[in-house]
């Protein structure tokens, strides 16, 4: 008997200090704190309502994001897992596919969770312009993929949405993977296209120049035999210090990028 009281006044004491005394403050990432469902169980009960599951979940998931980095590059960022859930749910949620890839991409920098994303959506919705072109800036400027962001920005070059530069970044990204023929061909063909006297026709006209002459000035400065020299009006290369440059600056046709792997 003695030893119950004692056992319940340890338990009353022992309430009133985890009621009463200070509590450590515990701060989880959502990474390691976010539930995630499970596809099967998800179909099983649906009951054939899968897509009013994939709205729930999607919903669910945009109010509980984060902007937690994930750098693993394993698919198992859990906005990820999410995503996969609900595409799997839904394999015709467009809003998934161009948001999902795009948040994943941007705000969390998983690039492998982005990739997975755009492709299944791509392969569905081959001909939607913002899918296409968030998918192509990923591979842009993510990435520094030059050829596959090539391949799907030229898919959309003169789109009625695409902005009018896209064809300078489709002919720098060409340039860039050797391809000098197309890239010049884009850029005099949105030269023609432009309306006379506009700023954009200014802008071909300029990107032209700067194409020639750093083609020039690379055949040149590599020791290339044979080069065909485009020197293009009142361009003269002068060899200064052993390197050719021009008579004066041309600004050099090149891509910009934060990718490592430029």
């Amino acid at each position: 008997m003695i030893h119950f009281f004692f056992c319940l006044i340890l338990f009353f004491l022992s309430y009133w200090f985890c009621q009463y005394s200070e509590k450590p403050v515990l701060i989880t990432s959502k990474q390691d704190s976010a539930h995630n469902f499970n596809y099967n169980f998800l179909n099983y009960i649906s009951l054939g309502n899968r897509r009013m599951f994939a709205d729930w979940i999607w919903v669910q998931t945009l109010l509980e994001s984060d902007i937690d980095h994930y750098k693993s590059n394993d698919l198992n960022n859990w906005m990820y897992i999410r995503f996969n859930t609900i595409l799997s749910l839904d394999t015709k949620f467009l809003e998934a596919y161009q948001f999902g890839g795009q948040y994943l991409s941007i705000i969390k920098d998983d690039n492998l969770g982005a990739i997975d994303i755009y492709k299944r959506g791509l392969d569905i919705y081959p001909d939607d312009f913002f899918l296409t072109w968030n998918a192509g800036f990923h591979y842009y400027y993510e990435l520094g993929d030059y050829e596959s962001a090539a391949e799907l920005f030229e898919k959309i070059l003169y789109h009625k949405r695409s902005p009018n530069y896209l064809p300078s970044i489709v002919a720098k990204l060409k340039n860039k993977g050797g391809d000098f023929e197309t890239a010049l061909k884009i850029l005099e063909n949105s030269f023609e296209k432009s309306p006379e006297n506009s700023p954009m026709k200014f802008k071909f006209a300029e990107n032209i120049l700067s194409l020639k002459v750093t083609h020039d000035l690379s055949c040149l400065n590599n020791n290339m035999k044979d080069c065909k020299l485009f020197k293009p009006n009142n361009i003269q290369y002068i060899l200064k210090d052993g390197k050719y440059t021009t008579n004066f600056p041309v600004k050099e046709f090149k891509l910009f990028s934060r990718s490592n792997k430029q």
